[in-house]
């Protein structure tokens, strides 16, 4: 992954939607790895260093709360740089925000909307 750039983990289990954000992300400069679960991610995470986690919130196996439980344990300091991605928040989900400073982009998410979180990334230090 190019050094300058901002490094993305897209995390879905849907290969087009994942294809989708990472084709967005890449056009905007981000160098980009994707994960089909979050198991994967978790991996990734482990080998690799990222300064921003993108994750759809409902998939197979872990989920993304139960990422997000498992982020908190193993690398709390991604919390504050993690995005789920949802059709519609759940319950759980909206349990988790108070106080987490997690964000929900609901899909379909435009491209507009990509540009602005990568401008907003790129303005904060994350490395």
């Amino acid at each position: 992954m190019n050094g300058s750039a901002l490094r993305v983990l897209v995390v879905d289990d849907d290969a087009a939607v994942a294809a989708y954000f990472a084709d967005c992300l890449m056009l905007e400069g981000c160098a980009v790895a994707t994960a089909a679960d979050a198991s994967t991610a978790l991996l990734k995470l482990d080998s690799d260093t990222y300064d921003v986690v993108l994750c759809d919130i409902s998939m197979p196996g872990l989920d993304g709360v139960a990422f997000y439980r498992r982020l908190a344990e193993k690398r709390p300091d991604l919390l504050q740089r993690l995005v789920f991605i949802s059709g519609r928040p759940s319950a759980e989900i909206k349990a988790l925000l108070p106080g987490q400073n997690v964000r929900i982009v609901e899909k379909p998410v435009p491209v507009r909307v990509i540009t602005a979180l990568v401008e907003e990334w790129r303005t904060h230090s994350y490395r």
